[in-house]
């Protein structure tokens, strides 16, 4: 029960500090981008966005892990820690491109979908060892 309450406090507290103002030390990429390119950046929409984004998947990973705490269910209390993250950097990564003007190089398409495709592989793991494998180990709350 700890972990669900650590990662949430985490992923909520993200999402409130983060600010424009600290946007160029807090986000990643943001502040190594020349000065042309972060013009081309809509911080002013991208920031409430990844705000709304972080204090959801807190809450979903808080409500959910809760809940399969409470219910002594493993596989959602394992979904909740490692499954909803990746699930909401996901849907980060793809909707956040829409606050980007910038034209992306090739690598930098490339390297998208390969962040992409390893992060849905990971997700893919996780709902095999979970959901799909019998016998994932026994887990003690």
């Amino acid at each position: 029960m700890t972990a669900v309450v650590i990662l949430a406090i985490i992923f909520v507290v993200l999402g409130t500090i983060l600010t424009t103002k600290n946007a160029d030390s807090l986000l990643s990429g943001y502040n190594t981008m020349s000065d042309e390119k972060r013009r081309n950046i809509e911080i002013e929409q991208l920031i409430p966005f990844l705000n709304r984004s972080f204090k959801t998947i807190g809450l979903i990973i808080l409500i959910t892990g809760t809940f399969a705490y409470f219910i002594k269910n493993e596989k959602l209390y394992i979904s909740a820690l490692a499954l909803f993250p990746i699930i909401g950097a996901i849907i980060i990564l793809l909707y956040s491109k829409k606050y980007n003007k910038n034209i992306p190089t090739r690598f930098e398409k490339v390297m998208s979908i390969m962040v992409l495709i390893i992060l849905m592989t990971i997700a893919f793991f996780i709902v095999f060892q979970v959901f799909i494998q019998e016998d994932y180990g026994n887990l003690h709350f």
